[in-house]
């Protein structure tokens, strides 16, 4: 009978008791996380992580029914046959293990940034990139321990296709690293309105997705805008959407020098009382902004919380105001003209 090409004492000190316990007991303390501290999430996210620790469920099931196979086989491992089955067994013992353990360390991070954002969605990108190099630490630690293989030396002397493979992936390494030092500065989140200076050029939208490529966003017009981590980090930001203050806005209006300007600011103040979508605390401001050669403008100033509503409640702020003026006969300026013809010389030769 041919030898084991896995050295079953490994695999049975890899697969200890207390490791399995360890793996129980952790998914727990997951599971007790949510039941503690993230009672007043969202229902979507109720949703979602129900889902997760459903799918967390099945893998320590089928982690069990593998391990305590496994340690049953043990007392037969005499038999050449039994020695060889335990030693796929115990491989799949361990690969299942590493996938539960995986995906509770993924469970803790994305509780954790629920715990730190329940208002707003919460971007993948650290934890997906937090999943990957676990995995790889992981797998080199598989194959050392198990399979003998030297992953140093094997990095070392691949440092030239590293090079080569970095280039390669310039842009794509770019977008990656210009995503992670985003997140990290946190200047925004998914479901903040935002304006981008790309270029000259103002981008506005709510940002829906962040990747390790690119940054989505919904645009005014519900389009779909997809830029590039690394133009987000060049460009100047401006984030609309703060929970702790209100967007505000103003409406300029053109009075007619013979209204009553305290009239005016009175009956615009108690008229946006009317639009249920503005604050109101902070209160809405009336002031008289500037003088021009044939009206005087008036600034209704006021606060709101959603951007992507800024021209339906600007629209709603116009229309009451304008109504308020014509019901009480206030007259808002029109741009005149005035143009003066010059006399030709030969009328006026001929007048003389």
């Amino acid at each position: 009978m041919n030898k084991p090409w896995i050295q079953l004492s490994i695999l049975e000190g890899m697969l200890e008791l207390e490791v399995y316990f360890l793996l129980i007991v952790l998914s727990i303390l997951s599971f007790s996380f949510y039941k503690f501290f993230l009672v007043e999430v969202s229902e979507e996210r109720h949703r979602s992580l129900k889902r997760k620790f459903h799918y967390l469920l099945k893998q320590n099931v089928t982690l069990t029914v593998f391990y305590v196979a496994f340690q049953s086989l043990l007392y037969f491992k005499d038999s050449p046959i039994t020695i060889k089955l335990l030693t796929y067994l115990g491989l799949i013992v361990l690969i299942a293990g590493c996938v539960v353990f995986i995906n509770i360390c993924r469970l803790f991070i994305l509780q954790y940034f629920f715990l730190t954002s329940m208002r707003t969605a919460v971007p993948l990108l650290l934890v997906n990139i937090f999943t990957l190099i676990l995995t790889l630490f992981l797998a080199g630690w598989i194959s050392t321990s198990l399979f003998g293989i030297q992953v140093a030396p094997l990095l070392a002397t691949s440092a030239a296709f590293s090079i080569i493979l970095g280039l390669a992936l310039q842009d794509t390494l770019g977008n990656l690293f210009a995503g992670i030092s985003l997140q990290l500065d946190n200047a925004f989140e998914i479901g903040n309105w935002v304006e981008l200076t790309v270029t000259g050029n103002k981008i506005i939208g709510q940002i829906s997705e962040i990747t390790w490529r690119s940054i989505v966003l919904i645009g005014l017009s519900e389009e779909i805008i997809s830029i590039p981590n690394r133009i987000v980090a060049q460009s100047q930001i401006s984030n609309w959407t703060r929970h702790d203050h209100p967007i505000i806005k103003a409406q300029v209006f053109r009075i007619s020098y013979k209204e009553n300007l305290d009239h005016i600011k009175n009956l615009s103040i108690i008229a946006l009382q009317n639009v249920n979508s503005i604050k109101k605390k902070p209160a809405p401001v009336v002031v008289v902004g500037e003088m021009q050669e044939s009206w005087i403008t008036v600034k209704v100033a006021y606060f709101f919380v959603d951007f992507g509503l800024q021209n339906i409640i600007a629209d709603e702020v116009i229309r009451v105001c304008l109504k308020t003026f014509k019901d009480n006969n206030i007259e808002v300026a029109k741009p005149q003209l005035e143009i003066f013809s010059a006399v030709k010389n030969e009328q006026l030769n001929s007048a003389s």
